[in-house]
Formats: C-alpha cells, sequence, structure tokens
C-alpha cells in the first residue's frame, strides 16, 4: 500500500509531498499488519493551488 500526504516547511514556507509504502500481511481473520517498507520526500516544492484528486484502495 502506498500512502501519500503534504507536510508545510516553515522554513522554506512551501508543501512538500511525501510517501511511504507500506506492506501488509493478514495475520487473522480480524487483524492484519502492516511494515514501513520505505518513507520519504518525493515532490520538495508544491505550488499552493495543489489538491490530492484521487484516492484508490485494495483489498486483501
Amino acid at each position: 500500500m502506498a500512502v501519500m500526504w503534504d507536510k508545510y516547511v516553515t522554513s522554506s514556507r512551501d508543501y512538500m509531498i511525501w510517501c511511504a509504502v507500506i506492506a501488509l500481511e493478514r495475520h487473522s481473520s480480524e487483524e492484519i499488519w502492516g511494515k514501513i517498507e520505505w518513507v520519504d520526500a518525493v515532490l520538495s516544492t508544491v505550488v499552493l493551488s495543489y489538491k490530492f484528486v484521487c484516492a484508490l484502495t485494495a483489498t486483501i
């Protein structure tokens, strides 16, 4: 699973886009565990008029 979010950086007065990749594993019919495999900034300067427009889901 990939999760993306924005973060405001006060020192530069810009937004950054971050991404994390999470491996999911089902341990029982009621539990799903996740392990963060990777996290980093993927875009360091974003114009103020941006917005996230899409979200996707997956069934495991």
